[in-house]
């Protein structure tokens, strides 16, 4: 928006005027610069993010959406109506390859623009670097294997928030796309091309398994600094070396990096690990708080029987290992995981720890345990708190599997809450805000306003307090408004106790795994020295948040309403049909590999459809 303000300021001083057409995926906040510019004559949006936008279209911008390749003049418009300054938003070139910019461009031009426009940003170029991304071990526990074998990815992701990342080399320039270059239509869109790295420290190889990569854009011929975009990385089979040869590959809509040399040795990857276990493993608070809550329960209790509901990587019941256990056996309903485990488990020397590919509700005494367990350690909290199953699982360890005097890690759960005023990004998507459950939301690295001091809703004993079993609870809680504002959603968290004095706290701004439970409620006016009584529940695996005052009214969008309640009704059907007809089945499945291949490819098709979502797609037939 602010290049577009400059290119503007330009314009009007060669008394340029005409008209200007924006591309994008976002909010509209870019076609409502270009709308404001003093020399755009008319401004369409071009919109490559479906019906919805057609609410952040601005007052006086056309707006058209749908498939770029279907896009062209109407047969009531000349050549006059053709695009003198044409803008790309910047959420195209945050991938480059999949959001296919290079066609877009292209087509924009040919089709829809002046034959020499003014294009913003008139460049654009991907920079990468070889790097080293690991989970940073935690007591003396090694995760080099996690690392070696189950990192792999299909596509490139975003950058990992907690593990180590080191870069190794500096960043060299891959390609270049010459966005406002008269010879645009005869660029391959295809090209390859290799980089060498020297990575030698101090005559010490180093160990390479990702790439760094991001854009850089020049949005104006005179402008001196370019722009970075955020950064991506896409992981390599792992080497060790003091140079490499590295090999970037752009195909239409895929971007791909692979090792040239040192050639690395071929390996067919089976399983992988979901991303989140990694910044799990790399939370150094985390682990620190429940290293100290075993180390409590175990410090009265010597040659102490371990039980490790939901052992995932087993990292938990590792550090039960190390601090004296007698005995650690984990329960785990991945396959994949356990496998990792154990091979963890070998490679740290856990030897007094076993791990069974087995829901722990199925436990056998006697045959899986062979004596009811001294400390019960779980990490079973989502964002919301309960969404795991933490108050029904501590339960039924109480009922089957625990002596009378055990203790449990963590001991309590208290669920914490803030009321909030979160700011609509454009007032067009204030429909799309609503959602009747909550959803994860990283509310330090939201636009808001609170409008409560934090509070207390729930607060759980997992130690003896479910000896019984848990129960439904409702309340209904006055909370004091400390601040002026249009109150929109209760953000929610977690606060674990492990030790006493010991706590593990999701709230916002931790540097933590977790992010924040966001429940969105009813605009509602509040005034500060006032109270608002919000209705908290729980059905011991959610909590939910709900006004008392009907009156305010919800904001959705009935046309995306319609869609939801449209695409519910097809996979029913999809589902039935799957159920009974074995070759639709087997379509179905082959179609869904075909996409996640290549998601790119059928954007041409009119069905967009995000490579992000595509990779976890993918990984799933790996994690399961």
């Amino acid at each position: 928006a602010a290049a577009v303000a400059r290119l503007d300021r330009r314009l009007v001083e060669v008394d340029a005027l005409g008209p200007w057409l924006v591309v994008g995926v976002g909010d509209g906040s870019v076609a409502a610069a270009a709308r404001a510019a003093k020399t755009a004559e008319a401004v369409t949006l071009l919109s490559l993010e479906g019906p919805y936008v057609r609410r952040c279209a601005p007052e006086g911008v056309r707006l058209r959406d749908g498939p770029v390749e279907d896009a062209f003049l109407e047969p009531s418009e000349d050549d006059e109506s053709r695009a003198m300054v044409l803008v790309l938003e910047d959420g195209l070139f945050e991938d480059m390859v999949a959001s296919r910019v290079w066609q877009v461009a292209r087509h924009c031009r040919r089709h829809l623009c002046v034959p020499a426009p003014i294009v913003l940003p008139r460049l654009a170029e991907l920079w990468c670097a070889p790097a080293l991304v690991s989970t940073p071990g935690f007591s003396g526990v090694d995760f080099r294997e996690l690392d070696d074998n189950y990192r792999w990815g299909l596509y490139p992701e975003d950058l990992p928030r907690l593990q180590d990342v080191a870069l190794l080399a500096d960043f060299q320039a891959c390609f270049a796309l010459h966005l406002d270059a008269d010879d645009l239509d005869a660029a391959p869109l295809d090209d390859s091309g290799s980089l060498t790295f020297e990575l030698a420290d101090a005559g010490r190889p180093r160990r390479v398994n990702a790439v760094v990569f991001f854009a850089r854009v020049t949005p104006l011929p005179e402008d001196d600094e370019a722009v970075d975009l955020k950064r991506s990385v896409h992981y390599l089979e792992p080497v060790e070396a003091d140079a490499v040869r590295l090999r970037w590959t752009r195909a239409s809509s895929r971007l791909s990096f692979e090792l040239e040399r040192p050639a690395p040795v071929p390996r067919l990857y089976k399983t992988a690990v979901a991303r989140w276990h990694f910044d799990m493993l790399a939370d150094a608070e985390r682990n620190a708080a429940f290293e100290a809550g075993l180390k409590h329960a175990l410090a009265t209790r010597p040659d102490a029987a371990v039980v490790d509901f939901g052992s995932g990587t087993g990292l938990l019941s590792f550090l039960a290992d190390r601090l004296g256990a007698a005995s650690v056996v984990g329960f785990e309903t991945q396959a994949n995981l356990v496998r990792l485990a154990r091979r963890l488990a070998a490679r740290n020397r856990c030897d007094r720890c076993t791990f069974l590919h087995k829901d722990c509700r199925q436990l056998v005494m006697g045959k899986d345990l062979k004596t009811k367990a001294d400390v019960l350690v779980m990490e079973l909290f989502d964002y919301g708190g309960l969404g795991e199953g933490a108050l029904p699982l501590a339960h039924f360890a109480w009922r089957t599997c625990l002596r009378d005097s055990a203790a449990v890690v963590p001991a309590s759960c208290l669920l914490r809450a803030a009321i909030v005023h979160l700011d609509c990004p454009a007032p067009a998507l204030k429909p799309y805000m609503y959602s009747p459950d909550y959803y994860g939301l990283d509310l330090a690295h939201r636009d808001h306003r609170l409008l409560s001091e934090p509070f207390d809703v729930f607060h759980f004993d997992l130690g003896s307090g479910l000896k019984r079993p848990p129960k439904p609870e409702s309340r209904v809680i006055d909370v004091p408004i400390s601040a002026d504002g249009t109150a929109n959603a209760v953000v929610f968290w977690h606060v674990l106790a492990l030790a006493p004095d010991v706590t593990l706290s999701a709230h916002p701004g931790a540097h933590s795994c977790w992010v924040q439970a966001c429940q969105p409620i009813p605009d509602v006016a509040v005034a500060a020295n006032s109270f608002l009584p919000i209705k908290a529940s729980h059905q011991t695996s959610r909590c939910t948040f709900a006004l008392l005052d009907p009156a305010p009214r919800l904001h959705f969008d009935p046309a995306w309403l319609a869609h939801h309640d449209d695409l519910l009704d097809r996979a029913a059907k999809l589902e039935k049909t799957l159920a009974f007809n074995s070759t639709a089945r087997q379509q179905a499945i082959d179609a869904l590999i075909d996409i996640a291949v290549d998601p790119g490819r059928f954007a041409p098709l009119g069905l967009p459809i995000d490579p992000a979502k595509a990779h976890d797609f993918a990984l799933s037939f790996f994690v399961a």
